[in-house]
Order: C-alpha cells, then sequence, then structure tokens
C-alpha cells in the first residue's frame, strides 16, 4: 500500500463513512465500527477491503430506485490498523478525534489492558468521550 492508498482512502471515508461504538455482545463495552457506503458502485468499496479487510455487504435497495452497498469493519485489529494509516490525511477535525479515541479503545480490547478490571472505568471514559464528540 502507498500514501496514495491512504490518501485516497481517508477522504473516500470522509465524505462517504462513519465510526461508530457498537456494543460487544454479553458486556457493558463497545468496539469501534467503521464504515462506508456507496450508492449504485461497489468497486471503490471492494478497494477498501483489499486495501484494509472488513466486507461489502449488499446490495440493498433504496426508496429512490437506487442500488447501495456498505463496508464494514469491526475487527479491532483491522479498525486500528485503518485508524493507523489514515488519520494523517484525515481533515475533518470531529472524524479525526473519533478516530483517535477509536485507536486509544483498541489497547482495552486486545492489549495488555484487555482483561484488567482496574482499567475498566478508564476503558468506559473514553467510550463515554467517544460520544461527546
Amino acid at each position: 500500500m502507498t500514501r496514495v492508498d491512504h490518501a485516497w482512502a481517508a477522504g473516500f471515508w470522509e465524505a462517504d463513512g462513519s465510526i461508530y461504538l457498537r456494543r460487544t455482545p454479553n458486556s457493558e463495552f463497545h468496539r469501534p465500527y467503521i464504515t462506508a457506503s456507496q450508492t449504485d458502485d461497489r468497486a471503490p468499496l471492494d478497494k477498501l477491503v483489499e486495501l484494509y479487510g472488513g466486507r461489502v455487504e449488499g446490495p440493498f435497495g433504496t426508496a429512490y430506485g437506487n442500488t447501495h452497498w456498505r463496508w464494514s469493519m469491526s475487527n479491532t485489529k483491522e479498525v486500528r490498523r485503518f485508524i493507523r494509516q489514515v488519520h494523517p490525511y484525515i481533515t475533518i477535525e470531529r472524524k479525526k478525534r473519533k478516530l483517535k479515541i477509536a485507536y486509544r479503545l483498541g489497547f482495552y480490547i486486545i492489549g495488555k489492558d484487555s482483561r484488567s478490571f482496574s482499567r475498566q472505568r478508564e476503558r468506559l471514559e473514553l467510550e463515554e468521550e467517544f460520544r461527546t464528540v
């Protein structure tokens, strides 16, 4: 992958993507979930899968008679890699802050702190910070 790939992905995601927290089953915690949607042309989403992983769902119909697809990624390692590679190219400050918080949350999901009971409060505080951005 090149810097051009990362810059393209950042621009595409800024325009057509979202990041939010999805509840982890059987837990009070959430994990980052990244998506992007595209109408009438699946190819950009397939490129995101090729570059970063995740999957493409669809096609889905729209109220206007169009077809759209959705790329999504929830695997924490893939999410963190995506954030690390596109973050330098993100220009919308709100999205940039959300990516930074989501990256930090990854330490509590897969890092040495993932099983630490004493760090759960910090994780919940990060989740709350994410929601207020």
